[in-house]
């Protein structure tokens, strides 16, 4: 049984290309942090597909202090935009590398794909603003969305399943919560 060797999977031909590819790139590990980021740009957009059309890509008009700049991907799904769901998408690369002209053909092929609405965060990134910063832009982002939900014309998140519910205990001395989820959230501020 422990002695056995693990069975042989055959990795997809597709997969096995792109991790060769990846592999093969340019080490942008050693360099600095602007060159690291064209270097992982360069790295990643030969391996993007084509950007494909979608229901709407918008930049939204954000007039609050400290949110981050935020685009809605919209899909070409003809449903009603409220009976969608919405995804928060947040790129990869460590909170120093990445960007949406790196990530926009993946958004865009989500929201269709889904069918769901895809917001991007453009968090800021180190080291010129070193962690928590790029989670903090995250949530204030995320808190941003919700408060302004009915305007988007996105689901809103009292109406999702699973949404956080209050309970009160005789005569009403305590509410308590029911989700851990919202219990994450309210504890960081993201849901008011």
């Amino acid at each position: 049984m422990f002695g056995e060797a693990a069975p042989q999977i055959a990795l997809d031909a597709r997969v096995a290309q792109l991790i060769s590819a990846l592999s093969t790139q340019q080490s942008f590990v050693c360099t600095d942090h602007l060159q690291a980021r064209r270097r992982y740009r360069a790295s990643r957009q030969q391996l993007a597909w084509p950007c494909e059309m979608v229901g709407e890509a918008v930049d939204l008009l954000i007039e609050e202090p400290g949110v981050p700049r935020l685009r809605l991907f919209r899909p070409l799904e003809s449903r009603p935009r409220q009976s969608l769901q919405t995804l928060i998408y947040l790129h990869g690369g460590g909170w120093t590398v990445g960007d949406l002209s790196v990530y926009e053909p993946l958004c865009r092929k989500l929201a269709n794909l889904l069918p769901a609405n895809i917001i991007w965060v453009e968090y800021r990134l180190a080291p010129e603003h070193p962690f928590p910063a790029p989670l903090e832009d995250t949530l204030t982002a995320i808190s941003w969305i919700f408060r302004h939900a009915r305007k988007l014309a996105i689901r809103r998140h009292s109406d999702w399943p699973g949404r956080r519910q209050r309970r009160c205990q005789p005569r009403g001395s305590r509410c308590t919560r029911q989700t851990g989820a919202s219990h994450f959230a309210s504890s960081h501020k993201v849901i008011s």
